[in-house]
């Protein structure tokens, strides 16, 4: 979980946050980012946008454009080849090929076409290794424990733009 110091340091500067949960919630541990997205919407507004995207992130593009965020942090269930619950965080250059779930756009291409409307937010994936990602299974307890560390550890390090600050 130390890779998580990297993204303290992503964000420092940050006025404006768009987190965006992507998955599938049909498909067990894909539902990781749905699942956090409801969970943290309780922190929603001013400066923090929350949005569930489900397997479609382009969708919410006119929301995320409108927003204007600084940083966009993704959570979603990503295949890192770890054991299941590991969390590991990805700048833009480290990006993995694509997540495992269902997306229709890479999230390289969104960011890509959010630039093009001079919305030029850094972006950093939070990805959560599965366990299982079958048809109707449940979300597992390692992935589940997983998304309780990242939403404690979000919501400390969010704490002063959440009051209104900069980070």
């Amino acid at each position: 979980m130390s890779s998580l110091v990297k993204l303290k340091e992503w964000l420092e500067g940050a006025e404006r946050i768009a987190l965006l949960g992507i998955g599938n919630e049909l498909r067990g541990d894909d539902a990781i980012g749905p699942l956090f997205a409801k969970r943290f919407r309780r922190f929603e507004g001013g400066k923090i946008l929350v949005l569930n995207c489900g397997s479609v992130p382009e969708n919410f593009s006119s929301k995320i454009i409108s927003f204007k965020p600084t940083h966009l942090i993704v959570v979603d269930a990503v295949d890192m080849s770890k054991p299941p619950g590991s969390i590991g965080v990805f700048d833009e250059s480290s990006l993995p090929y694509s997540s495992i779930s269902t997306h229709k756009m890479t999230l390289l291409h969104l960011l890509d076409y959010l630039r093009s409307l001079n919305v030029c937010p850094k972006l950093i994936l939070l990805g959560i290794q599965p366990k299982d990602l079958s048809l109707m299974a449940p979300v597992s307890k390692e992935a589940k424990k997983a998304l309780g560390f990242v939403l404690n550890y979000l919501e400390k390090s969010l704490s002063p733009i959440l009051r209104g600050k900069t980070l």
